[in-house]
């Protein structure tokens, strides 16, 4: 019986392209942005007024996120932020979650699907700290956040925050799973 050694990583080359199996050393960067109302339109939103009319002010959004594989190990760094800015309105979230991958799924069948668990915080600057975990199975991911507030709200809201719970879907990418990639 031929003994097989260890490593922490395995690559292969195939069609002049490197891949790491195992080595967990990605770096994957998403930004975004967007304006919302850009020619500022005026709506009336009293219905006995009618010459009142009220400004909606031009809206940006502005947002980043990353993936921080962390080599050789089964975790994943995520910070992100985004900003809001409508008006005077201002609102800016930043944090990090830590991604632990629990069981990858396989490549080439499908037959075993990828799992991890995340824990992390965001801040929402002047307003609140957000404890986050999140749960991933295949394409699909299920949150809990609580939004612990840190401002003047706190004494209208008696120091209590607000519990969120997301579920996500992910549309499957078939082509990571189709075999006739080994044919071309």
């Amino acid at each position: 019986m031929m003994k097989v050694r260890e490593y922490s990583t395995l690559s292969w080359n195939y069609n002049s392209k490197q891949t790491y199996l195992s080595s967990n050393d990605q770096l994957k960067v998403n930004l975004g942005i967007a304006a919302f109302h850009i020619n500022r339109p005026n709506q009336k939103l009293n219905p006995y007024n009618t010459n009142a009319t009220d400004d909606l002010y031009s809206k940006l959004v502005v947002h980043g996120s990353a993936v921080i594989g962390i080599a050789a190990t089964k975790y994943e760094f995520q910070p992100s932020a985004i900003l809001f800015k409508q008006g005077a309105a201002f609102e800016l979230n930043m944090g990090a979650m830590l991604r632990c991958k629990i069981k990858g799924e396989s490549k080439y069948t499908g037959n075993i699907e990828a799992m991890a668990i995340s824990v992390g915080a965001l801040y929402r600057i002047g307003d609140a700290l957000i404890p986050m975990m999140m749960y991933e199975y295949s394409n699909y991911a299920l949150g809990v956040s609580y939004d612990v507030n840190t401002s003047m709200l706190k004494q209208g809201t008696g120091s209590k925050g607000g519990l969120e719970i997301s579920l996500r879907f992910t549309t499957p990418d078939n082509s990571k799973r189709s075999s006739s990639r080994l044919l071309k």
